[in-house]
């Protein structure tokens, strides 16, 4: 067969190859493999490995924490979780960062999405300089309109308030959404817009009825890196909620560094707290963001 094979590109003029080159093309392709699942492999190890020893350090007694701070603890600790949860007050700091992470991601997305849609779809003066605009409010870090937006903040009256915080999230968020979501819209063909006009839909049906369940891949990609940014976000925490009762995990668990001493399981303890449900989140939501994607990237 291998024969007939060469014989045929032999008789139209085409290069053949030795048996020898064919088995360094395979040989070539299988360690091409070899390395790319070594070099994941590897990316993985370095992901679990640190949450792993986390876990691990935060089981464990101050005594064999710092007699043993990489094995397995000998005997498991778990009332470093009840002291972080009541005594650090971790509670409420839990509680506030699911409100805050809810609250701003839901407002991203429903302002962002509106936004998206009309830079996406419709023609008006200026539009491109409104999408060069938010593009242009992502480059700008957030460490040099602290100072202005202490100002306006305080003069609005939303210091130490959720609402505040929301409002300052939402508004930080908007180039990153905007600027992905009218790229979503655009993708998906005109004429669904159109057949929707002609069946007498009005435009707050078209974007809320057919434009939005269209994207929802996008959404969700969004809304999934605005969690994970919010739950995380330390700066304008620190500074526009920093009363006790307005405090979320990343404040929380700063308090619990010391100046002269840190008990570290405890601190180990209470960085699980902050960790482990945003990766659950991500576990269970990845595969149907993906789905989403696959779905609803209609192309014309």
């Amino acid at each position: 067969m291998t024969t007939g094979i060469a014989q045929t590109r032999a008789d139209l003029g085409q290069p053949t190859k030795s048996t020898a080159q064919v088995a360094l093309d395979k040989l070539g392709g299988w360690a091409f493999k070899l390395l790319a699942y070594v070099f994941l492999v590897t990316l993985a190890v370095l992901g679990v490995v640190p949450v792993l020893w986390m876990a691990s350090s935060s089981l464990k007694s101050i005594g064999e924490f710092n007699t043993n701070p990489w094995l397995w603890p000998h005997t498991f600790q778990w009332s470093n979780y009840t002291r972080v949860w009541q005594g650090a007050n971790f509670a409420l700091y839990f509680f506030n960062s699911v409100f805050m992470t809810v609250a701003a991601v839901t407002t991203q997305i429903m302002v962002g999405s509106m936004a998206g849609y009309a830079l996406a779809r419709y023609r008006f003066p200026m539009r491109k300089g409104l999408l060069y605009y938010f593009i242009a409010g992502g480059v700008v870090p957030g460490q040099v309109v602290l100072i202005p937006l202490f100002i306006l903040i305080r003069f609005m009256g939303l210091m130490n308030t959720r609402l505040g915080l929301i409002l300052i999230y939402t508004a930080a968020a908007q180039p990153f959404v905007v600027f992905n979501l009218q790229a979503f819209f655009r993708s998906v063909p005109a004429e669904l817009e159109e057949a929707a006009r002609m069946d007498g839909a009005g435009e707050f049906r078209i974007f809320w009825q057919i434009m939005l369940p269209l994207v929802r891949g996008g959404i969700g990609v969004m809304a999934i890196f605005q969690c994970m940014w919010i739950w995380n976000e330390f700066l304008f925490a620190l500074l526009f909620a920093s009363k006790e009762s307005l405090r979320t995990l990343p404040i929380g668990i700063f308090n619990i560094i010391g100046q002269y001493y840190t008990e570290y399981p405890v601190f180990f303890a209470g960085l699980m707290v902050a960790t482990v449900p945003i990766i659950m989140i991500y576990l269970v939501t990845v595969r149907y963001v993906i789905r989403g994607v696959r779905a609803g990237a209609v192309k014309g």
